[in-house]
Parts: C-alpha cells; structure tokens; sequence
C-alpha cells in the first residue's frame, strides 16, 4: 500500500509539473489552541471510519466494494511519505512547527502567481487572498 500511495502523490506532482507549476508543500505541527477541538472532532470521525473499514474487511467485504470515502483515508503519519516524494521531485518544502494556516497566508500573500491551495482544511486566513482553495475531501 505504500508504494501505491507513493505512486500516487508522484503522478500528482508529474502532473502538475507537466504543465509548468511550481508546487510548494507545508507541514505543521500540533493543532493551534483554538482549533484543538475541531481537529479532535475530525480524527474521531476517521477514527469511526477506519473501524467500519475494518470491520468490512474482517467480515469479507471485497475491498473493491467497500464505501468509496472509507478506502481513501490517509493513514496517519503519511506526511513523512508526501514531504519525501515532493523533495526527490524538486518541489519547495516547507515545514514548521507552528500552524500552517499563518505560512500559507505569508507566503501565498507575498506572491502573485499563487493559483489555488490544496488542503485538507483551511481557516479562514485566506479571505484577504483571492486564490482557490482545493479541499482534499
């Protein structure tokens, strides 16, 4: 599964290279203070997905036929995967220990051939920037 996933972010980062876009990569650490809660809130809804995952698969449900959003989940610690593949193809990497959503917005604000952000959430620290927002879902 691993090699597939890799497989899958280098495809998506060929692809966009293909067409001449610079893709840039953050990764933050700890949720701030304020959205603690709404970040609990998400990874127990994984949490519950990856169980109903997992009890279709003890109880021989062919994995081609298992609900389309419970086969997609990203397993935790995956960014360790995406930031390695995103290097090795030259892309910028950011990493920080703070939250992401403040490095997005300096550096997305400070350029002006920013197109869109692709994540898997945002808050809304980009309602001053007009770029697209791509959400993972």
């Amino acid at each position: 599964q691993l090699k597939e996933f890799y497989e899958v972010i280098r495809e998506f980062i060929i692809a966009f290279i293909s067409l001449g876009a610079e893709l840039i990569s953050f990764f933050d650490g700890p949720p701030a203070a304020s959205k603690r809660n709404a970040w609990i809130k998400r990874r127990l809804e994984t949490l519950a997905d990856i169980y109903a995952l997992f009890d279709d698969l003890t109880a021989g449900v062919d994995p081609l036929q298992i609900q389309n959003d419970r086969k997609n989940i990203i397993p935790p610690n995956s960014g360790c995967v995406i930031m390695h593949v995103f290097h090795i193809y030259g892309c910028k990497v950011y990493k920080t220990i703070l939250e992401c959503d403040a490095v997005n917005f300096k550096i997305c604000s400070s350029k002006n051939d920013c197109l869109a952000i692709l994540a898997q959430d945002l808050i809304s620290l980009f309602t001053k920037v007009h770029i697209y927002y791509w959400s993972m879902k």
